[in-house]
């Protein structure tokens, strides 16, 4: 059987580095800050095959990106309508990849950055929800989002809960909004979104524009937008 790529006609895209390297990025007034180390390529966890199937792949899989991390597009409806963005795109990597370093509130007596590991960050810390702008939202039941309180940032999500495939597969791993990375990582060779996820339940327009490009709005190539599924409910 063909792989997806060729099934797709995609061909070869840019791939992230195989050594090393980190990636920086936080909320818009700096008061939450994290740095994500991705080590070694033979380090990063292989995906699980069944998972990365045809209909979600954007650009050919290789033997960097069929590894841990993952770039994504979401379309479910909850990652639309809590950050405000038509299509949202995901950063999703281990835990322990991540340390966040966050600045104490204004009227604290602390004066200096605390560094917070990723546990504290998303498991609803009180003691440091408390003393920085580091704020929790549940989105549904299993669903933990971060934001910063100072500036409204919506910064992680992070799932509870039954594990899922790609959970099982992979071990503990949580979202980090690739909207809120530095702008020099975000440039960097390599970085773009590798899938796509909830398609099916995408506003129809943005999936065609995801899909085809420009073309994709354009009513004389356009399929009847209205035969593409939008999905109501939460899915996130």
């Amino acid at each position: 059987m063909k792989p997806p790529s060729e099934i797709l006609g995609m061909e070869m895209a840019a791939a992230l580095p195989k050594t090393p390297f980190q990636l920086h990025g936080g909320c818009f007034c700096t008061a939450i800050r994290y740095t994500i180390s991705i080590p070694e390529l033979s380090q990063r966890k292989l995906l699980p095959k069944a998972s990365m199937t045809a209909d979600r792949l954007l650009v050919p899989l290789n033997e960097v990106n069929e590894r841990m991390p993952i770039i994504t597009l979401d379309h479910c409806n909850s990652c639309r309508r809590v950050p405000g963005a038509i299509v949202h795109s995901w950063f999703l990597c281990p835990q322990e990849w991540v340390e966040f370093t966050v600045q104490p509130r204004e009227s604290s007596d602390e004066k200096e950055a605390i560094k917070a590991d990723s546990m504290a960050y998303l498991h609803e810390d009180k003691t440091l929800a408390e003393r920085t702008y580091v704020t929790h939202f549940k989105s549904s039941e299993h669903s933990n989002r971060t934001f910063c309180g100072k500036c409204g940032t919506h910064v992680t999500l992070f799932k509870t809960g039954p594990l899922g495939p790609l959970q099982q597969a992979l071990g503990p791993f949580f979202d980090v909004a690739v909207g809120t990375l530095d702008k020099e990582c975000l440039e960097m060779e390599g970085f773009m979104p590798t899938t796509q996820f909830w398609h099916d339940h995408g506003i129809p327009w943005a999936v065609k524009l995801v899909n085809e490009g420009k073309k994709g709005l354009q009513a004389d190539v356009a399929d009847d937008l209205s035969k593409l599924k939008v999905g109501d409910e939460q899915k996130k």
